[in-house]
């Protein structure tokens, strides 16, 4: 090790990493494993101070005692008026030092920005620009005061990068705050005990950001034998708490940490409290619940800064094991708007994207009613990715909307999907289908028709081309453009297109036309002993009506005996009884109501209703 020269204190710097020096009430204790050995060589303490010039002058600056602040302050300031022409700058920096020296930062900007704008040389002097910085750092403009300390005249100065590393650690750049901490710790004796116990502090931090919490500790317990005010020994207290805790001395650090809880500084208390809060719930101590009154308390003591960062990080995680998600988003947007640089932020930002899809593309929201899931994903619709996975949600979103009968919401959604947020092609089709669907069912079957139109694509697989095919005739249907229904059918050989025609033959009231496609439908499933279907039982009865109608008794009269028994206790067996009977001029016509119930298209959009995704 060696002793430095100094104006006061004592200046030691080791050569070894198995030196320790500690420092106690009654002295400084150096010791090494295996030994010193010392030097004879003369350490030259007489021979003059070998400090770096100091760029900060205190001494008589430093008003000390409280009640000497205002005689130092009036003599100052009648230095000031005093001063002739060439003593003015000087004058001006003496009560700006001054000022700084005693915490009044905006006074002190004050002074400066008067001394620069008498004498603009001055700016770009050393002393001033490291006072300058000083003074900006004092006012939490960190970056503002980094960017004074790395000028080009300043930043080789030992006392620049005391200043450098104290702005850095207050970003939580460790590594450089402590390299530069490391650089200008030799400047430490110049300065005043309260604006030396700021760099103390800044180096303990440091030390713990890059993981030596021993280092650490060794300097806060340094800190503490040089009688710190309260403020630093609040500070200091919740320093080693962390020293402690990284050290896996739980109980000790809960004592610190405690000492810092019930501090009246209430930036060092409401981390500490934070703090006691995480041990507890790691602990099992503290339900999440209760971490959550807890914290959300702590939110509104202290905002801004990387506290109100991580408090909030937490709450949200806490939030989201609570299943609390809206909670969890909410409180997670805060820090993603209000701390964007920070380092955790991205983390967050991905977190939110996760929990997100896990709710509205893996299910989650299912476990919520449909209409606080919807108000969620509008209230979170940013966090959409656009992919396909982010396309896949807006469908799903889409389905839960029609089920609570929120059509013109879903409309309102696929059409955006649809137009802005798709290439033509086949996904881009299949949204025309979803949003035709909707569009139907809100019983505005032109839309449908320009959905299908405005999502049009060539070469689709064959089942999206059927399925946009049957809608478009569902929608022809609908508008009573019966003639347009049956042309878009031609050559459709397939099952729902034989169901589709019987749609439009019942609307248009072609019994005959009816008669022989609901005929063609059915077949010969009279003879399969298997019991019919609704729909099959149904077509029956919509068979029985088409005959009668149409005034078709030898078939009618074939239906009933092919079909009467085995519609025995179902809910078709009385209509169909009722319909029947008119052959031979018994009964009465089925009546335009009667009919009605019996539309084939009520069951097609039903289908849709109960579907609405199905595209193909």
């Amino acid at each position: 090790f060696s002793l430095l020269g100094a104006p006061q204190g004592l200046a030691m710097t080791r050569a070894s990493d198995k030196i320790d020096i500690t420092a106690s009430p009654t002295g400084i204790a150096v010791r090494a494993t295996g030994g010193l050995l010392l030097s004879t060589a003369p350490l030259g303490f007489n021979a003059g101070p070998t400090l770096p010039d100091v760029l900060l002058h205190f001494g008589p600056r430093w008003a000390g005692p409280p009640e000497h602040f205002e005689a130092t302050k009036q003599k100052l300031q009648f230095a000031l008026v005093e001063a002739p022409a060439g003593g003015l700058t000087e004058a001006r920096y003496a009560l700006a030092e001054f000022f700084f020296a005693n915490g009044l930062y905006a006074e002190a900007e004050g002074v400066l920005d008067r001394l620069v704008a008498r004498a603009p040389i001055e700016a770009t002097r050393p002393r001033f620009q490291l006072l300058h910085g000083a003074v900006l750092f004092g006012l939490r403009r960190f970056k503002a005061a980094a960017r004074e300390f790395a000028k080009p005249d300043l930043a080789q100065q030992p006392e620049a990068a005391l200043w450098l590393g104290t702005c850095e650690a207050a970003d939580h750049d460790w590594k450089s705050a402590l390299g530069n901490l490391k650089r200008g710790h030799v400047m430490l004796a110049a300065y005043p005990p309260t604006i030396r116990a700021r760099f103390e502090l800044a180096i303990a931090h440091a030390e713990l950001g890059t993981g030596d919490p021993n280092g650490a500790q060794k300097t806060l317990i340094l800190l503490r034998t040089e009688h710190p005010d309260p403020a630093t020994r609040a500070e200091s207290n919740y320093l080693s708490g962390i020293a402690a805790q990284e050290a896996g001395k739980i109980a000790e650090a809960n004592g610190y940490y405690r000492k810092a809880a019930s501090s009246d500084q209430i930036g060092v208390r409401v981390r500490g409290q934070l703090a006691l809060a995480e041990i507890a719930l790691k602990a099992r101590q503290m339900t999440a619940a209760e971490a959550i009154k807890r914290l959300d308390t702590l939110r509104f003591a202290w905002r801004g800064g990387f506290f109100e960062d991580h408090l909030l990080r937490v709450l949200g995680g806490l939030y989201l094991d609570q299943h609390r998600y809206r909670n969890a988003l909410t409180t997670w947007r805060t820090v993603v708007n209000y701390f964007p640089k920070f380092p955790h932020t991205a983390k967050i930002k991905s977190r939110m994207d996760q929990v997100f899809l896990q709710l509205f593309l893996k299910g989650g929201a299912k476990q919520l009613s449909a209409l606080k899931a919807i108000g969620l994903f509008y209230d979170f619709r940013d966090l959409t990715p656009n992919t396909p996975e982010g396309d896949t949600v807006v469908r799903h979103l889409a389905r839960r909307l029609v089920s609570v009968d929120l059509l013109s919401q879903a409309e309102d959604l696929l059409r955006y999907q649809m137009t802005y947020r798709l290439s033509p092609g086949a996904e881009k089709a299949r949204v025309g289908v979803q949003l035709g669907k909707v569009y139907l069912l809100d019983q505005q079957p032109k839309m449908t028709l320009s959905a299908l139109k405005d999502s049009a694509a060539p070469s689709l697989p064959d089942a999206l081309t059927k399925t946009r095919r049957n809608l478009q005739v569902a929608a022809l249907i609908e508008l009573g453009r019966y003639d347009d229904a049956i042309q878009a059918l031609a050559g459709a050989t397939d099952a729902t297109a034989a169901a589709l025609r019987a749609g439009i033959y019942w609307r248009a009231r072609k019994w005959p036309e009816e008669a022989a496609t609901l005929s063609q439908i059915l077949g010969q499933r009279y003879a399969d002993r298997a019991p019919l279907s609704a729909t099959e039982r149904l077509d029956v009865l919509r068979l029985a009506v088409a005959l009668v109608m149409s005034g078709n008794n030898t078939a009618l009269s074939r239906l009933r005996a092919q079909y009467a028994p085995r519609l025995v206790g179902t809910p078709q067996a009385e209509p169909f009884r009722a319909v029947t009977e008119k052959i031979g001029g018994a009964g009465t016509l089925p009546s335009s109501a009667f009919i009605a119930n019996l539309d084939q298209l009520q069951s097609f959009l039903a289908h849709y209703q109960a579907a609405p995704e199905a595209a193909g």
